[in-house]
């Protein structure tokens, strides 16, 4: 997959003006070495977008150029180039010199606060994070990139969509990669213990179906105690799964033979006369 930026499209992404001091590298050779890592970070995390939304590379031979048409692309160009900035942010002015590193003149603009790059910062990790969710909705549409994609992406109920939207998760730019495996083993223990292997499988091709709505509701809200280290109520919430389940008959078939649904029936008591002891 091929991404064709220039300063124009730089500029187009980024709110504020980029100024350049004379002599001064350009802002995209400064940032050639974070997007070509972030392109690759691209491919390895959502796959070949390509090969799902297609563009004219006759029209394109240079690669895709941002704003061509594809809602998708244009989504992961941006994402790139945000990750791109957030990850050089704070070394943009820096140079090196024969003498060390030096500092380049701000031309007459007043140095911005630390408040005020920290918060610019965190609107770069908001904005990404909001991209990511709003791809990875893209994608799921793609029955291709469910099949080929999602394990490597990380196939989980519980998305990006479901836990970046968390006002302190927002502003990480890397908060889907530390919490996805944590994501991963809690959907693990409560298909174990509630959900069953079956149903949990059979969720994932139907999980926006009216039937689960309150199950899957039930589901992120457990996920997200769990991230947040908060494990106390989730048995009470795998109770909760379970009564759902058990109320709503198209759950209730793919789950009742299960092994797991076994383990919440317990076997009743029966008094028999043969048993010792006294029976009334």
């Amino acid at each position: 997959m091929i991404f064709w930026v220039n300063l124009d499209v730089l500029r187009a992404v980024v709110p504020q003006g980029v100024l350049n001091v004379s002599g001064e590298r350009s802002l995209s050779e400064k940032l050639e070495p974070e997007l070509t890592m972030g392109f690759q970070w691209l491919e390895n995390t959502f796959g070949d977008l390509e090969q799902y939304f297609p563009y004219d590379k006759e029209a394109m031979p240079q690669g895709y150029v941002r704003g061509s048409g594809s809602y998708e692309l244009d989504l992961a160009v941006t994402m790139v180039i945000d990750r791109a900035f957030y990850n050089t942010f704070d070394a943009l002015n820096v140079i090196l010199t024969s003498n060390g590193f030096g500092v380049v003149s701000n031309q007459q603009v007043a140095p911005a606060s630390k408040d005020r790059t920290d918060a610019y910062k965190k609107s770069l990790a908001r904005n990404f994070n909001r991209l990511l969710v709003a791809l990875y909705g893209r994608c799921l549409k793609v029955q291709a990139w469910r099949e080929q994609q999602w394990t490597l992406f990380g196939r989980t109920l519980v998305g990006p969509n479901a836990i970046l939207t968390d006002s302190e998760m927002a502003c990480d730019i890397d908060a889907w990669s530390k919490v996805r495996p944590t994501i991963y083993n809690c959907e693990q223990e409560l298909a174990e213990k509630a959900l069953s292997d079956d149903l949990y499988e059979w969720l994932f091709d139907n999980m926006y179906g009216a039937s689960v709505r309150r199950l899957m509701v039930v589901l992120s809200i457990t996920v997200t105690k769990y991230i947040y280290g908060r494990q106390e109520s989730v048995w009470a919430d795998m109770q909760q799964m379970v009564q759902i389940i058990r109320l709503q008959p198209e759950l209730k078939a793919i789950w009742e033979n299960t092994a797991t649904a076994k383990g919440w029936n317990a076997p009743g008591f029966e008094n028999k006369r043969e048993a010792g002891g006294v029976w009334l």
